[in-house]
């Protein structure tokens, strides 16, 4: 039975999931603190698409897989919602 172990699949995706791949630690140097500026002006030109805003936010602190996996699906609706923009209001555009 495939959903016997279904509890400990699900909690072993979750572990996966919120693994932490990085996370700054004091003393990292200007490298980190010219990392974190760019996290949070990135924020700050995304803040109109606030899911992606948010995400930048949270990825100026920690790095775990699910963060990576949402910001590849905002920028997948986001390249989607261009496209269906461009196509529409912009015919004679050959930018797609």
């Amino acid at each position: 039975m495939p959903w016997r172990n279904w509890p400990k699949r699900v909690k072993m995706l979750l572990d996966w999931l919120s693994y932490t791949l990085w996370q700054p630690r004091p003393g990292m140097g200007w490298a980190l603190e010219i990392y974190r500026a760019f996290n949070f002006v990135e924020a700050l030109a995304w803040f109109v698409f606030a899911a992606f805003g948010l995400s930048d936010v949270r990825e100026a602190f920690v790095l775990q897989p699910w963060l990576i996996l949402a910001q590849g699906g905002i920028l997948t609706v986001l390249l989607a919602l261009r496209s269906i923009v461009i196509r529409r209001y912009y015919r004679a555009s050959r930018t797609f």
